[in-house]
């Protein structure tokens, strides 16, 4: 992806996923910016879910090509010709 520039493997962080840091920032995936604290939102997450900031990162990251491993792995199940060619490599002849 990174070689072809060409997207893959859409990316769900946005949509799916948030990654919570020991110190209490709140990012949707490792490699975008941090949008917000959880200890600034009295550690609400549905706060922080539902939130302007929120929205505006989801809006930033909306165009993603996933290449990070943990989110990867979300993409690759939403991914119908992945998750058909993986069921037909694991079915008995």
């Amino acid at each position: 992806m990174l070689e072809e520039g060409r997207c893959e493997i859409l990316c769900y962080a946005n949509a799916m996923e948030s990654v919570l840091y020991a110190n209490g920032d709140v990012v949707f995936c490792e490699l975008s910016k941090t949008y917000t604290n959880i200890r600034k939102n009295d550690y609400d997450f549905r706060k922080i879910w539902e939130s302007e900031e929120a929205d505006k990162m989801r809006k930033l990251i909306s165009r993603c090509c996933c290449i990070h491993g943990c989110n990867l792995t979300t993409g690759l199940i939403f991914d119908p010709e992945i998750v058909a060619s993986t069921l037909k490599e694991q079915t008995p002849s």
